[in-house]
């Protein structure tokens, strides 16, 4: 049902500027719509043991890289994904991997440090009945990666299934963009 389809680019991938905006829960663009999605991951980054700086270094990266999004120009199959399915608009999933440490304490002290990593996931949709030029970015997540690969790609589709909700239920208003 789901899968990557190679040959298809971007349009934020394509050198030329993109209207970028974050549809789910009201529609914002540009740099508000790159600080909505920065608040997500924040929020959803929240449970993990951060000093101020490295959290606000991890979220200028992905900063940096939504920006470079807006300007077309992330690197194809490593920052921008086409996402293949049956749907109105082309899905892409922009990717981005968090460093961080999990902290383990015991009665306020600390038993162990393990860095790895979080893969942020941005769903968005593009072409179909769109104004040129523009992203509607609609779901942001954390990917669970499991020991089987079967399960890592049933929750990463009912993520997307996720995005593809949002972007339906917000199509005959065309999601508060004006036209």
């Amino acid at each position: 049902m789901y899968g990557f389809d190679r040959n298809s680019d971007s349009i934020c991938s394509q050198r030329v500027p993109v209207d970028y905006w974050w549809i789910n829960g009201g529609a914002v663009n540009g740099e508000d719509a790159i600080d909505t999605i920065l608040d997500l991951v924040e929020q959803l980054l929240a449970g993990w043991d951060w000093t101020d700086y490295a959290l606000e270094e991890e979220l200028g990266y992905l900063a940096e890289l939504l920006e470079r999004a807006g300007r077309g120009q992330l690197e194809p199959l490593t920052e921008i994904k086409p996402i293949q399915r049956k749907f109105f608009y082309r899905m892409f999933e922009i990717r981005h991997q968090v460093s961080v440490v999990r902290t383990t304490r015991m009665m306020g002290k600390v038993m162990d440090r393990r860095a790895s990593a979080e893969h942020v996931r941005i769903y968005q949709a593009e072409g179909g009945t769109l104004p040129a030029g523009h992203a509607l970015a609609a779901h942001v997540h954390l990917k669970q990666i499991m020991p089987d690969d079967t399960r890592t790609r049933e929750l990463q589709n009912i993520q997307i299934d996720r995005a593809v909700e949002v972007l339906t239920a917000g199509a005959s208003s065309h999601w508060g963009i004006p036209r």
